[in-house]
């Protein structure tokens, strides 16, 4: 079994875990796949998933292909995503 660990964002009212566009290109997961409710880095070309919704569906997607995921937890601000303008709400296409 594989292990992956993604990076847990806590900003006082949500998480949001942390995964790159190229591993999830790598992982053969469709960028597609997640809500507007999750979060996309330009600068860093990062998906940062809501835990309620895109996080759940990507450890299940993650489960599917027999890969256990482990967690590192951060705590930020509220504004870290909200007043960012590196954040957008969804993907845009490249």
């Amino acid at each position: 079994m594989e292990n992956i660990t993604i990076k847990h964002y806590d900003n006082e009212s949500h998480g949001y875990g942390k995964i790159s566009k190229y591993d999830l290109i790598g992982l053969n997961i469709p960028l597609n796949s997640f809500s507007d409710f999750s979060f996309y880095n330009t600068v860093e070309a990062c998906f940062y998933l809501e835990e309620d919704c895109d996080l759940t569906k990507l450890i299940s997607l993650l489960k599917d292909k027999d890969i256990k995921v482990n967690f590192k937890n951060e705590y930020v601000n509220y504004e870290y995503f909200h007043n960012n303008n590196e954040f957008i709400r969804g993907y845009i296409n490249d």
